[in-house]
């Protein structure tokens, strides 16, 4: 009964909110479980209800472009520049052997310009250079 509700739960979250790694899994997940509905009838309208979720997103999505894009509002890209409080809101900041500090490492949540007017910050994960090793306590004879 639950079964093909939490499929479309789940594929709304995955259009809404899944980076696009998600989505492929969470997906090839979605159709491996629509074939374990056991009536054929519910199984089919679950699958043309996910279908009609995932093309209704894409239009409003399409739509949502289409408006910024008349308004002038682009969309910045953050990961692997240096951060800029400007623009940028750094929620964390991680060590990276391969990221020098102060670059944006990871990008939760992406900066719009109006302009040259910064109109949302970025929300970013920004490196702190290489990791310290850590210290161990010297350990006491007995």
């Amino acid at each position: 009964c639950c079964h093909p509700n939490a499929l479309m739960t789940l594929s709304e979250f995955l259009e809404d909110y899944a980076s696009p790694e998600t989505k492929e899994v969470g997906y090839k997940l979605i159709e491996e479980e629509l074939q374990n509905i056991p009536k054929e009838k519910v199984r089919s309208i679950a699958a043309d209800n996910i279908d009609a979720i995932r093309q209704g997103l894409a239009m409003i999505l399409n739509e949502f472009n289409k408006a910024f894009d008349d308004l002038g509002v682009k969309k910045l890209d953050s990961i692997g520049k240096p951060f800029d409080p400007d623009k940028q809101e750094a929620v964390l900041q991680e060590a990276s052997d391969t990221v020098p500090e102060g670059v944006v490492i990871k990008e939760w949540c992406p900066a719009y310009m109006m302009g040259e007017r910064c109109i949302r910050a970025a929300k970013v994960v920004v490196s702190t250079g290489k990791a310290e090793p850590e210290e161990t306590a010297p350990q006491e004879e007995a």
